[in-house]
């Protein structure tokens, strides 16, 4: 059984809400380069990778979405920049007991946009 589900979201970007098991994980927004985004926690922080967790299924499913950008926001105070590729490819999968799969992606291999202006696109925007 699926646990992915995509709705839209009543918002002026046209968003579509991501959502696990009912819950809200995250976004894609499709104005400029289609993205997911993401916001993050202090408890969502993996310290044995000191990186991120992305379910096994989502990566799979934005592959096949064609998105090709993922922003982690964190804590409102940083701002990464990776992609589902590269989190499948560079990211450690992991399965804690009780858990599904998720790729763990260590912060050193994602791009810190924090104290950018503008992150880095074709499009210039993100």
């Amino acid at each position: 059984m699926k646990s992915i589900k995509y709705g839209q979201l009543a918002d002026s970007m046209g968003s579509i809400g991501v959502f696990f098991n009912g819950i809200l994980i995250g976004r894609i927004i499709r104005i400029g380069v289609p993205r997911f985004v993401t916001e993050r926690r202090e408890e969502h922080f993996f310290r044995k990778y000191q990186g991120f967790g992305f379910n096994q299924e989502l990566v799979e499913s934005l592959l096949k979405k064609g998105i090709s950008k993922i922003i982690v926001k964190y804590e409102d105070r940083e701002t990464y920049l990776t992609s589902p590729r590269e989190v499948k490819e560079e990211g450690n999968l992991y399965q804690a007991e009780g858990y599904e799969f998720q790729y763990i992606m260590p912060l050193r291999k994602m791009i810190d946009l924090t104290d950018r202006a503008e992150p880095p696109t074709p499009q210039g925007t993100l």
